[in-house]
């Protein structure tokens, strides 16, 4: 990914033809690309560790990409006109310079990867992925929720690595020395617990959590579903959402003619990036009135519209807080790898217990799931801003609330869009995985695709939830 990632950020031709392939593997639900990749390399590990690549290569694809694009163009002056060829350059200017963009593509590579894990246990991987199956399976939130923690746990530690932070005290040690020092450690321990018989985890310090997670469920479910008779409970949001926001969107989309929901899909990409963006956005909404699922396909679009408003809307006055506040962040992050982490099946189990079984819980379960890149990116996105564009804006005596709208959003534009986009991607992919729990539409095909041996009917399926991706992403800058 990385590779790619610069190459597509050194050339537009490049960016332009990946975009599409990117659109396609990161949209696409997980469980889709598991068909062909068995009949290719059988069961086991190896289907797995191609449909995780396929998922999860798109963050450090688009992420590496726009750290070299968001590289100054003075620092690109500076180190060409004292001499430096185009891989000096690279090597000593830009990567350096996007670093911090491309250990975030790594680390959502990381969180994706992990959101494959339970997919996986479907072509016998075993595994934590297995024991949450297992838990799902048997409807049995507890069950699931331990095998899922764990998920969180080690992607936290991984994530932890990735963030490339040094603590300031550290920065003058040699790398080399901190590399011996920690395999020293490591050796250290490994022979002192060889010795000592410690090569288990002693059964003293483990506890088991299932039944309290279940009993807990289970009193939210009683407390939380009907709620008080004033301020209501999940199941009148949910009724509220499903009676005046979705079903009414659905209904807009369905009863206009399909000729006008293409122009206007032509007219919105000519408007974002000319008369390119607009036959492009024409042509794929032609193709998914073509295969015979358009009603689906708005019903999809309905459902993914409302949850990226609704992220969107949660997303940025967060990341916006997050990216002016270190504590914050420090705050947040824990709980931003947590709900990025976990699978996307574990989603479904506590939303369908709390709302009603249909499009609301898929809505609920996709903002949850798609919020985290647009939070860190809107953060990443302020931080990056140049100190001397905000010195600046300070000495002319702006206060806090003018420097951020006037210097540090509109420089941070750029990360604010690509974290946009990547939680309409999201929010496309999980709304096609709940269809498991009654959101119909486009998902619906693609499972009975796999689950009824109707391959055609679940590719017709998959290829316009790529066509309606890539629109979608096309029209997000």
């Amino acid at each position: 990914g990385i590779p790619l990632g610069i190459w597509a950020g050194l050339s537009d031709r490049t960016e332009r033809y990946l975009k599409t392939f990117l659109d396609a593997a990161q949209v696409m639900p997980a469980y889709v690309y598991l068909l062909p990749v068995v009949v290719l390399f059988g069961i086991g590990g190896p289907p797995a560790i191609v449909a995780t690549a396929i998922f999860a290569v798109a963050p450090a694809v688009r992420l590496t990409s726009h750290g070299i694009r968001s590289v100054p163009v003075v620092a690109n002056e500076v180190g060409a006109s004292f001499g430096c060829t185009r891989t000096q350059l690279l090597m000593k200017v830009q990567l350096p310079v996007a670093r911090r963009a491309i250990l975030l593509g790594l680390n959502q590579v990381i969180m994706m990867a992990f959101g494959v894990v339970v997919i996986s246990a479907l072509v016998g991987t075993g595994g934590l992925g297995n024991d949450v199956l297992a838990g799902l399976q048997k409807v049995d939130v507890g069950k699931a929720f331990v095998p899922g923690l764990a998920l969180v746990l080690c992607a936290m530690a991984l994530d932890r690595i990735t963030t490339g932070e040094r603590d300031v005290r550290h920065r003058a040690e040699r790398p080399t020395a901190r590399v011996l020092v920690g395999a020293a450690s490591v050796a250290l321990v490994g022979v002192l617990a060889k010795v000592f018989g410690a090569d288990e985890f002693p059964n003293a310090f483990t506890i088991d959590i299932a039944g309290s997670v279940t009993d807990a469920v289970d009193w939210v479910n009683r407390n939380f579903r009907n709620g008080v008779p004033i301020i209501g409970g999940t199941g009148s949001f949910s009724d509220f959402l499903v009676i005046h926001v979705l079903t009414p969107l659905r209904d807009v989309l369905l009863s206009a003619p399909w000729w006008l929901i293409v122009v206007i899909a032509v007219a919105a990409g000519w408007a974002s990036a000319g008369p390119r963006l607009g036959v492009l956005c024409g042509a794929c909404m032609v193709g998914i009135a073509s295969l015979r699922v358009w009603d689906l396909a708005m019903d999809t679009l309905s459902q993914v519209l409302v949850a990226v408003v609704l992220s969107v809307a949660i997303a940025l006055p967060i990341g916006i807080w997050a990216g002016r506040s270190d504590r914050v962040e420090r705050l947040l992050r824990p709980f931003l790898d947590a709900f990025q982490v976990m699978p996307q099946f574990v989603y479904l189990v506590p939303v369908a217990f709390l709302f009603n079984v249909g499009r609301v819980p898929g809505v609920i379960a996709s903002v949850i799931y798609a919020i985290p890149p647009s939070i860190r990116l809107t953060s990443l996105g302020l931080r990056q801003v140049p100190m001397p564009m905000r010195e600046a804006a300070i000495s002319f005596g702006a206060t806090p609330r003018q420097e951020l709208l006037k210097v540090q959003l509109p420089a941070a534009t750029k990360a604010i869009m690509l974290g946009i986009n990547q939680t309409i991607l999201m929010v496309l992919s999980m709304v096609i995985v709940a269809a498991l729990i009654g959101a119909g539409a486009l998902g619906l095909e693609t499972i009975y695709g796999l689950t009824k041996k109707e391959v055609g009917r679940g590719v017709a399926g998959g290829m316009a939830i790529v066509l309606l991706a890539i629109v979608l992403d096309r029209l997000t800058p």
